[in-house]
């Protein structure tokens, strides 16, 4: 169908905006194609994080601990592009690979002991969190987060359920 639509309505050489694109279309299309499709619930290990991803967090966790408000402040867009193109990550994942690297724990933990760089960063997770419990793609995810972070599992489920997080990240943060 798509190929179709391509064919009638020109490739990216036309260089036609979507909107124009919809516009030319007179018949109705397909079910199957504005039709939501419903989201598949992933598990734990197939949540994308790529090495590119993991390099995205090394990057901004560590220079976010390392660099000054001032460096920061002057360098926010390009700090900002870096963490938005890491929105897609699981807040469980991101915060897997930072406290699975003790480098970047340490980072973490620089980073909760200044309170303009932490207002940021917890302001953030916790929007994330917050999103993710509320779509059930949080408490599901809490026994393969435990078990890779070697943490209790029921404490973890007890912070997230509860909806605690800053028990949750002070729990992390005193992990082994």
């Amino acid at each position: 169908m798509f190929d179709t639509l391509l064919q009638e309505f020109g490739d990216q050489k036309d260089q036609k905006a979507p909107v124009e694109i919809v516009q030319q279309i007179d018949r109705p299309l397909p079910l199957s194609i504005i039709r939501p499709q419903p989201h598949k619930k992933l598990p734990y290990h197939k949540l994308k994080c790529s090495d590119q991803d993991k390099a995205m967090i090394f990057t901004v966790v560590s220079t976010t601990a390392n660099e000054n408000i001032l460096w920061l402040f002057a360098h926010k867009e390009k700090m900002n592009r870096i963490g938005d193109s890491i929105t897609h990550v699981h807040p469980l994942k991101f915060l897997e690979v930072v406290f699975s690297d003790p480098n970047l724990k340490s980072c973490m933990i620089s980073i909760s002991e200044d309170t303009l760089k932490w207002w940021y960063y917890r302001s953030n997770l916790i929007s994330q969190l917050k999103a993710k419990h509320e779509t059930n793609e949080l408490l599901r995810h809490v026994k393969p987060f435990s078990r890779e972070l070697t943490l209790a599992e029921n404490a973890v489920r007890s912070f997230l359920e509860k909806q605690d997080w800053d028990g949750f990240f002070t729990y992390l943060m005193q992990s082994n």
